[in-house]
């Protein structure tokens, strides 16, 4: 038996996410992500819709695609053999 799949849930517009495009935030309070204390919230859900209005705001975003590392070794500081690879051509919208 498999289990039921539900649509998520846009949380600006509170509506079902049905298109394809689906974006992830993570929210922090104040300007740092890296302090002796942070505040940051849960994950918001976004809709391509709500995307889009966002970035009619005035947001633009820096996309980056990273890739599992294949030669990846827990605790190391090298860059080679870290979890994420960036891939240097970059993602979507350069």
């Amino acid at each position: 038996m498999t289990r039921q799949t539900l649509p998520d849930i846009c949380d600006l517009c509170a509506k079902e996410i049905t298109s394809e495009s689906q974006y992830v935030f993570e929210p922090y309070q104040g300007k740092k992500t890296f302090a002796d204390e942070i505040t940051k919230g849960k994950l918001i859900d976004c809709c391509h819709k709500c995307f889009i209005g966002i970035t009619k705001n005035g947001y633009k975003p820096q996309w980056e695609t990273k890739t599992k590392n294949p030669n990846y070794v827990a605790g190391s500081k090298v860059a080679e053999e870290k979890y994420w690879l960036i891939k240097e051509e970059g993602g979507k919208n350069d």
